[in-house]
């Protein structure tokens, strides 16, 4: 078992209305681009779910308000949609939506019987699924989203598929390859504060892809070992009087590459990272981001107070996170 140690740095926005004040639907036409979660379970087969978090980033599009005060109707879409994750037996998988990306739109309507959210939303999504090998899979029958929103663009607000569908091969739409069984789509805050030193500890498994041994350019000529695509998990947890994570319950994974020399394994790592919750069944995200730090060295030892480790601790990982917190609550935007 291998335990890491973390540094969360980034950015909380705070915003609110006045208790019991009512928000406007906005004028329209108007388009962001925002941080874009997506949780997928795709069927390849009766006996086998493939379940994959994806992240990166969507531009959302609002059309004018047509229609009267009691059936206010605008058109929205998912302009542009790029997301890439890691199924731990399967590969990185990319998701793309977008007319220009997969030559179908993904149109939608947002809609209020009072001028007022919250409002109804719908999307008719249709995606791209790039599975490892080039395998790409596309769904010819809409994946219908619904959410209910208080703001647009509706960041922090989940969207959730109907019912499963079909998957095809791109280049054979004739062939079935499997099934789409669930999607939650969440547009994440951005944030303009910053929230810093948030330590904890992640006690789990690495698993390593690809090595790649070399040499430094060095006189001494020192080996390495570059290790790529590696899969780390496990259970964020704090310990006493060391760390201070910020909520409970919490599952860390992360895809990340590193260059370390053999014997004490000290080198440096860069990735990025997904925190999430097991909650009745269901993954719920509760932030995602980049990281990157030293491997092999600790640094809560002597002339520090705290002098608790061996200097060349080998499974030790030290280093930052930056990213977004998009869960519910008081860090919702960090």
């Amino acid at each position: 078992m291998k335990r890491w140690f973390l540094v969360l740095s980034s950015w909380i926005w705070f915003a609110g209305q006045p208790a019991g004040a009512q928000v406007p639907l906005p004028g329209g036409p108007a388009s962001a681009t925002v941080p874009m979660v997506a949780q997928i379970t795709l069927e390849a087969d009766e006996d086998t779910n493939c379940f994959v978090v994806v992240t990166g980033t969507a531009s959302l599009s609002l059309g004018r308000f047509t229609g009267p005060t009691t059936n206010r109707v605008a058109q929205t879409e998912i302009a542009r949609m790029e997301l890439v994750g890691e199924a731990p037996d399967l590969g990185i998988v990319t998701v793309r939506a977008g007319s220009n990306l997969v030559g179908r739109a993904t149109l939608g309507a947002l809609s209020s019987t009072n001028r007022f959210f919250p409002a109804r939303s719908t999307f008719d999504l249709f995606l791209t699924v790039g599975l490892p090998g080039g395998t790409n899979l596309v769904n010819l029958t809409p994946i219908r989203l619904t959410n209910s929103v208080t703001a647009w663009p509706p960041v922090g607000q989940a969207y959730v598929s109907t019912e499963p569908v079909i998957l095809v091969l791109a280049s054979a739409t004739n062939i079935v390859m499997g099934s789409l069984e669930q999607l939650t789509l969440l547009p994440a805050n951005r944030g303009n504060s910053r929230l810093q030193a948030v330590s904890a500890s992640v006690t789990g498994s690495n698993s390593v892809r690809l090595t790649l041994p070399s040499s430094c350019l060095a006189s001494t000529g020192t080996a390495v070992v570059a290790g790529q695509r590696q899969l780390f998990s496990g259970v964020w947890q704090s310990r006493l009087g060391c760390d201070e994570s910020f909520r409970t319950n919490l599952q860390f994974t992360a895809l990340w590459n590193t260059t370390q020399r053999p014997g004490d394994w000290r080198g440096f790592h860069t990735g990025r990272f997904v925190l999430f919750q097991l909650v009745g069944g269901r993954t719920n995200i509760v932030g995602f981001g980049t990281m990157d730090g030293s491997n092999g060295a600790g640094t809560r030892r002597a002339p520090l107070e705290l002098d608790e480790e061996d200097c060349a601790s080998c499974y030790r990982f030290e280093g930052r996170l930056r990213g977004r917190v998009i869960a519910s609550g008081p860090l919702a935007g960090a």
